[in-house]
């Protein structure tokens, strides 16, 4: 079995965010997607953390 890079992604707006989360999955992740930063932080303690980017 192959493991796949995971990414937390946090994004309120609806759209971009499916966009986002489609795309990266079509390049082979496993996208986790939270709408909103509480939603993120909470999943953050449950998951290894790589990178992170707030904009």
């Amino acid at each position: 079995m192959t493991m796949r890079n995971k990414i937390l992604l946090a994004e309120d707006d609806h759209h971009l965010g499916n966009l986002l989360s489609d795309f990266l999955h079509s390049e082979g992740f496993a996208v986790s997607l939270c709408r909103d930063g509480e939603a993120a932080l909470g999943l953050l303690s449950k998951m290894p953390l790589i990178l992170a980017c707030w904009m």
